[in-house]
């Protein structure tokens, strides 16, 4: 069972799919090709797991450049739970000792060394293919708007973007498009357009910057009084969207949740942190179970602080089964501390947010309307008659999007090699995928190089391992490589 995307929804993984289906059928396999929607393919790799082959993929975000995001969550065995990211269900437990170690080790050169060894371990058994890393593809109108953030690896897409970016007309709306709803309105769930609004919405304790080091968000600055121990300080004065103000309790509270819920896409940046003390009202201390490297990168730039006052009210009680699963946008809601709040949002239409004025770092505009149009042909031409300000993570054909910002001096096209990868994920959960030999031997047949040079046209690079090559000195180049010239 292939789990791929339909032409309507990706048509470059439409593309990327059924090519591999057809080189996969020389190995003797009968392929049960399904193409469907963004949301048959999550329903059944994260949370069924009904599936043989698929892709879920990943794309740039500012966890991800520290190495141990990536390799944690897509092959530590914990993960292999519903909704969480090894959606391939590979278990090793030589690879989750190494990966676990790697995290407690503060020596840079020798926690390379174990991220090296990580990497080696996941591509000598191969549960999901790496294909490509693709460029991370964002346009806008250069005169309406000035002042984009690139930052590594994520390309415009980041919240530097979103506080710094200014109107240069009367016009103080942001129109963005993008090719899925946002709407799903959940804090603590993966799935980049979801992240994209919380982003926006709720604040987080450190931020990754344009230059991928950690810098001041919620938390004003820091203070480690140990190897297991951190100090944050607040912000004073900071307040929810709906006044109340944010304190010490709601990070103790936001933490504590994560871990009694089991909140499977928090859970392992937060199983470090044995205990999250109140010193007094805008001060925490962390105490770790052990010394964490990428403590500020990786918990205190994904967790989204909850208000303590709403959640502990357990909203989501005959709405859903679990907190994760509640959609707080859909119950009018989604509320935060962050940059941005909640207006409306109508389904598989738009959603709007509007300009927290009294946040730290206010944005310099009015809203931003998140515009959901499928189709790439579409938003282009939207684009070219300025309904559209922004085309963000591009999907459709980059050299269609180059032609037109070449031929239109007004619109800039914006490119960055992504974190993130296309992947062939493999369901080693069951025969006959679980046997590596049989995956190796897949892997084998797949052309990374003629993939990035026919299907994304020369915007990707061939993707040997989960870490990116610029991401040095994580990056080990000596991985296992199973690429087969085959004559086909």
């Amino acid at each position: 069972f292939f789990c791929a995307y339909s032409p309507g929804t990706n048509k470059q993984l439409a593309e990327a799919h059924k090519f591999i289906a057809n080189r996969i059928k020389h190995l003797g396999f009968k392929i049960d090709f399904k193409p469907m929607t963004r949301q048959g393919v999550v329903q059944n790799m994260w949370f069924s797991h009904k599936f043989d082959l698929g892709t879920l993929y990943l794309t740039g975000r500012p966890t991800r450049v520290d190495p141990h995001m990536i390799l944690s969550k897509l092959y530590h065995s914990r993960d292999d739970v519903v909704a969480g990211y090894n959606w391939s269900g590979y278990r090793n437990k030589e690879f989750d000792a190494l990966i676990d170690e790697s995290s407690t080790v503060l020596d840079q050169k020798k926690r390379a060394e174990l991220i090296w060894k990580c990497q080696e371990l996941v591509t000598r058994d191969v549960p999901l293919v790496t294909i490509v890393h693709q460029m991370m593809i964002d346009a806008y109108n250069n005169k309406k708007w000035t002042g984009f953030v690139n930052m590594i690896g994520n390309g415009l897409k980041n919240v530097f973007t979103w506080t710094q970016v200014e109107p240069l007309t009367d016009d103080k709306t942001l129109v963005y498009a993008y090719w899925v709803d946002h709407g799903r309105g959940t804090p603590l769930t993966a799935g980049e357009d979801n992240m994209i609004t919380n982003r926006a919405v709720f604040d987080t304790m450190t931020k990754v910057g344009p230059d991928g080091q950690p810098v001041a968000w919620l938390a004003e600055s820091w203070k480690w009084l140990s190897d297991t121990e951190i100090e944050f300080k607040l912000r004073p004065g900071h307040k929810w969207h709906d006044g109340q103000p944010v304190t010490s309790r709601d990070v103790k509270f936001t933490v504590d949740f994560i871990k009694k819920h089991k909140i499977p896409f928090h859970q392992t940046a937060c199983a470090p942190i044995k205990e999250v003390k109140i010193i007094d009202d805008h001060t925490v201390r962390y105490n770790l179970n052990y010394p964490y490297a990428p403590l500020l990168m990786y918990a205190g730039e994904q967790v989204f602080i909850l208000p303590k006052h709403i959640w502990e009210t357990e909203p989501w009680k005959g709405k859903a089964d679990k907190p994760f699963m509640w959609n707080a946008a859909a119950d009018g809601m989604l509320i935060g501390s962050g940059f941005l709040k909640f207006d409306y949002w109508r389904q598989n239409d738009e959603l709007k947010l509007v300009a927290n004025k009294d946040h730290f770092h206010p944005p310099k505009y009015d809203a931003r309307i998140f515009k959901v149009i499928p189709s790439a042909e579409a938003a282009l031409g939207r684009f070219e008659k300025g309904e559209i300000d922004m085309l963000l993570d591009f999907w459709g054909d980059p050299v269609a999007l180059k032609k037109l910002c070449d031929a239109n001096v007004e619109l800039t096209m914006h490119t960055e090699p992504s974190l993130g990868w296309y992947e062939l994920a493999m369901n080693s959960r069951k025969p006959p995928l679980d046997d590596p030999i049989l995956r190796r031997a897949i892997a084998a047949v797949i052309p990374r190089d003629v993939i990035a040079k026919n299907i994304w046209k020369g915007f990707a690079v061939p993707a040997y391992s989960p870490t990116h090559p610029m991401l040095k000195p994580w990056y080990n180049p000596n991985v296992f490589k199973y690429e087969k010239t085959l004559g086909m």
